[in-house]
């Protein structure tokens, strides 16, 4: 459990100290998704999602998006409380 600890720290803190990603960053866009499905799938795995999956969480990992993306999510958060009446989550930003 201890070497799960100090993974759900390096994650949290990797996500809580990022860069913003640039619109023309392709490879650290990509490099980023790929991290945050691995976070996911971490906290997942140990019971902890819920350390990110939380408004404030959510809204540090839409903060390292550029800005056209930060407007898709913006939409897609509107259509899921609108249309499916539930709180986005981390898989709804990861899809």
């Amino acid at each position: 459990m201890a070497s799960h600890t100090k993974s759900l720290q390096a994650y949290i803190y990797r996500v809580i100290h990022g860069q913003p990603i640039c619109t023309e960053d392709s490879p650290a866009l990509q490099k980023f998704l790929i991290f945050l499905a691995s976070c996911r799938n971490m906290l997942k795995e140990i019971g902890f999602l819920n350390r990110l999956e939380n408004p404030e969480g959510l809204r540090k990992i839409v903060d390292w998006l550029p800005y056209p993306l930060k407007l898709k999510r913006r939409e897609l958060v509107d259509t899921i409380i609108q249309k499916q009446a539930r709180d986005p989550n981390l898989m709804d930003i990861t899809e």
